[in-house]
């Protein structure tokens, strides 16, 4: 499930953004340099089969930032990961209002009514600042079950104001990447992923990043849930798990602190997943081909409306059921997984190896005791160093992979890692 986020701010926005526009400053130059090379590496090394659509095609990011973590994590990620990416195709989107306080509620609307077309102005200082902050809600807040919770409605929000924004009218961006602030990116390395795809972003409607199967109760929602239920039974033969006003349903706050358990598995539907329904990206990096986000678009307000009672961190769940349910499109639609897409730090499933790497997430979450310095900040940096590291010895040109994370994070940059038959690190000597 996605991350679920606080709700109050932590000091006023403008000073944020003053901080984030000191950081960035700083680091940007060289980090910037490199990222531009590596950009382009990353095009130039896609296979034959990948027409240059694919390889060419830039990537627009929306970084959901909650007004809480628009203080704590956006300065780290500032510093490092979004640095290396040119400022324009980076957008950060929080739900705090100008002055850093809580948002007013906003009036109910009729169901009739349409949607206001004006957005809440961002902070004046934001607008200094090398990566765009924008302050957004959802269409409709008073029908929102979640309003407070961004994690709830985020996705559908920033595809819409992506598109209108920056897609409809510039071609040259091929995909739409929806960030969570805990993420670090290798943009060369998820931009190299894309590629490989072979997939033309403009023509083939396509999303990505590290697939799981889709939860059957599909966030709280039993209109959503009754068609993956259905599924799920009639593939696996099982009796259908149960749902709320199902016989035997078990609220959450009544369960038991101990189930499920693999000797005795739970029959709620919350605790079921649909290996053979279409599978869901989840958590980091989910990535949207253009010609995807331009079928939703005409929908997302309708899709807002239908999956708004879902929980509070559902955001992906949402956008999987507009796909797949909502808009219509879903028939038309491929899910593909994305080598080297991380949902966790590196410390939650240690591995070496030559593959390129795209994202680490979660540091500052639910892998927190995992973060290999303690923190996000301190993992973000660390990470940006062995960018840098490989950069001064390999050439611009070279991408991060797992082997040369491993090295820093298990060895302190002073061994070779080695995951098998046992972890260890291993210093080579010179001969005598």
């Amino acid at each position: 499930m996605p991350a679920t986020r606080p709700t109050n701010p932590r000091g006023p926005l403008a000073a944020v953004a003053l901080a984030i526009t000191a950081m960035a400053a700083a680091a940007a130059p060289a980090r910037a340099a490199a990222g531009a090379t590596l950009t382009r590496a990353a095009s130039e090394d896609a296979p034959a089969d990948a027409g240059g659509a694919a390889a060419a095609a830039g990537v627009a990011y929306a970084v959901l930032a909650g007004a809480p973590t628009l203080a704590t994590r956006i300065p780290a990620a500032a510093r490092t990961w979004m640095a290396a990416v040119p400022a324009g195709d980076v957008t950060v989107y929080t739900n705090g209002s100008p002055r850093g306080g809580p948002r007013s509620p906003r009036s109910p609307r009729s169901p009739r009514s349409p949607p206001s077309p004006r957005s809440p102005r961002p902070p004046a200082a934001a607008r200094s600042i090398p990566q765009r902050v924008r302050v957004v809600a959802p269409a409709r807040p008073a029908d929102e079950a979640h309003v407070g919770r961004m994690g709830s409605w985020s996705h559908l929000v920033r595809l819409r104001v992506e598109w209108d924004s920056r897609l409809a009218a510039d071609a040259s961006v091929g995909w739409l990447a929806l960030v969570d602030d805990d993420t670090y990116v290798f943009d060369a390395g998820l931009r190299r992923a894309l590629a490989h795809t072979g997939v033309d972003p403009a023509a083939e409607r396509v999303w990505a990043g590290a697939l799981e199967a889709p939860r059957v109760d599909s966030g709280g929602d039993v209109a959503f849930a009754t068609p993956l239920r259905a599924a799920h039974a009639a593939a696996t033969g099982e009796a259908p798990c149960l749902l709320p006003g199902d016989g035997g349903y078990v609220p959450p706050e009544a369960e038991a602190p101990s189930a499920p358990s693999v000797a005795a598995p739970s029959r709620q539907c919350r605790h079921t997943f649909c290996p053979t329904c279409a599978p869901l990206p989840q958590g980091a990096a989910v990535v949207l081909s253009r010609a995807l986000v331009a079928a939703l678009r005409p929908h997302v307000e309708a899709c807002e409306a239908a999956t708004a009672g879902m929980c509070a961190s559902c955001g992906s769940q949402r956008l999987y059921a507009c796909i797949q349910h909502v808009s219509g499109v879903g028939g038309s639609v491929a899910t593909l997984p994305l080598p080297g897409v991380e949902r966790a730090p590196w410390k939650r499933a240690p591995r070496g190896g030559d593959d390129p790497v795209a994202t680490f997430h979660a540091f500052d979450h639910r892998f927190r005791l995992d973060a290999a310095t303690g923190s996000l900040a301190g993992d973000m940096g660390q990470l940006a160093r062995v960018a840098d590291r490989v950069a001064a010895a390999r050439g611009a040109e070279a991408l991060v992979t797992y082997q040369d994370v491993a090295d820093e994070v298990a060895c302190g940059g002073a061994g070779r890692y080695v995951h098998a038959p046992k972890r260890m690190c291993v210093t080579e000597v010179g001969a005598a």
